[in-house]
């Protein structure tokens, strides 16, 4: 799954298949996921696993193989690390070192489900007493697998800027959208990106609007 599709970018730009074709508007589509996860989440690299609370213990006990990550909470998500437009259990890098041997050795682990809102990992087995457990994965703001409107309506303006720097300028032909006239690359790229920018605002001032009223309220 990905963030926006080739139907809502010609929707909002356009733009047809004699501009711009759908291939290449699928490759621009991987690459503004990226862009757009650059610009609304944050990676946290080798977190160590260990107690957050009495429900999020943590126990590495050889027995036990669900975790919790202390940076999604105050309604953050897990996002899309590996930047492929969805959350599955390949967003983690998950390994264990192993304290008893000398020196300490590092064995990746595999993540088998994951609970995206809670920020809770089920590992594929316990690791022993021995081991540290470290995790690597973005931190979203808004639901990425769905994914939000927010995230698809930047990704589709981010793909339609892009799409005006991709086509043939000797085929693009004047047209409107809105109140705007496009007859040059540069009209429709302007036009877009602006939206993008304003889009990406809005979801960086909810992170921050949030943020405010939960250190009011301590």
């Amino acid at each position: 799954m990905a963030y926006t599709d080739v139907t809502a970018v010609r929707l909002l730009s356009g733009l047809t298949t004699n501009e711009i074709s759908d291939a290449n508007i699928t490759s621009l589509i991987t690459y503004a996921t990226a862009v757009l996860n650059s610009d609304i989440n944050y990676n946290v690299n080798d977190e160590l696993v260990e107690y957050i609370d009495a429900e999020k213990e943590n126990k590495i006990d050889g027995s036990n193989t669900a975790f919790y990550l202390k940076e999604i909470k105050d309604g953050y998500q897990i996002g899309d690390y590996d930047n492929d437009g969805d959350v599955d259990t390949s967003d983690f890098y998950a390994y264990t070192i192993d304290t008893s041997t000398s020196p300490a050795t590092r064995a990746t682990v595999t993540v088998s489900t994951t609970d995206k809102a809670l920020g809770k990992i089920v590992l594929s087995a316990a690791p022993s007493t021995t081991k540290n457990l470290y995790v690597s994965y973005s931190v979203a703001p808004f639901d990425e697998n769905t994914p939000a409107q927010l995230i698809k309506q930047a990704a589709t303006q981010l793909v339609s800027a892009l799409a005006f720097t991709n086509i043939d300028a000797k085929k693009l032909q004047s047209f409107t959208i809105g109140k705007i006239r496009i007859i040059r690359q540069s009209d429709g790229f302007n036009l877009f990106m602006n939206q993008y920018h304003d889009t990406v605002y809005k979801i960086n001032q909810r992170i921050n609007r949030f943020e405010d009223n939960i250190s009011q309220d301590w």
